[in-house]
């Protein structure tokens, strides 16, 4: 990751706010993923994986039973299609640690996914 690059994820990360906030008639995950700063933001990641860390650390993960995380789970699973759904990591969590164990054990298995990739990238060009 330069700083370029951050930059660039940052003002991404922005628009989604933005949109997010806006007042929506609807209260479907899938609504809010037709907006283009949605898209924007989710193809940067597809296209940047390195940043689902960063991801990791931002507003998507302050409130992730609702709407995020549908949104979380459509980002990362459309680049890494076995990754299981944080859905069901957190929905079954009644306090705050239990939560932060949940999004702890997913984060685990997403980047198992990530270096497994890795390694298999590495492995094509020897």
């Amino acid at each position: 990751m330069d700083t370029r690059d951050s930059t660039e994820y940052k003002k991404r990360e922005e628009a989604l706010i933005k949109e997010l906030d806006k007042p929506n008639i609807s209260s479907h995950a899938s609504d809010y993923m037709k907006s283009q700063a949605y898209q924007d933001f989710k193809q940067y990641i597809n296209n940047h994986p390195d940043y689902i860390a960063l991801m990791c650390q931002g507003f998507l993960f302050k409130d992730i039973k609702g709407l995020h995380g549908y949104l979380i789970d459509d980002i990362i699973q459309s680049r890494y299609p076995s990754a299981p759904s944080i859905r069901t990591y957190v929905d079954k969590t009644t306090n705050v640690d239990d939560e932060k164990f949940a999004v702890y054990q997913w984060q685990r298995k997403v980047w198992f996914l990530m270096n497994k990739e890795k390694e298999t990238f590495l492995n094509q060009i020897d």
